[in-house]
């Protein structure tokens, strides 16, 4: 997977988009960690989403893997349009 754009403002709020390579599906995440707000990081080789600050673990679909954290990223439904990535609340 490859990280397509990190936007801290919007007006969903925070959203980082990742393209699975293969698929070129994307997926969009509120990249806010739910237990002390750091920005998580993507970590393609292992598949998740990590929080640099006390290694919470996400998957894909926002769910915790690993805690401290114990509530899961928000999602948002995404498409491409006319060359622009569209991101929209699920």
């Amino acid at each position: 997977m490859k990280i397509l754009k990190l936007k801290e403002k919007t007006s969903l709020g925070a959203v980082l988009v990742i393209r699975k390579s293969k698929s070129q599906k994307l997926i969009a995440v509120n990249p806010i960690c739910t237990h002390l707000r750091c920005i998580v990081d993507w970590e393609a080789e292992e598949n998740i989403f990590l929080c640099p600050c006390h290694a919470s673990e996400f998957t894909t679909e926002g769910k915790v893997q690993n805690e401290p954290a114990t509530k899961l990223l928000s999602t948002y439904k995404t498409k491409i349009e006319k060359n622009t990535v569209m991101v929209t609340r699920t």
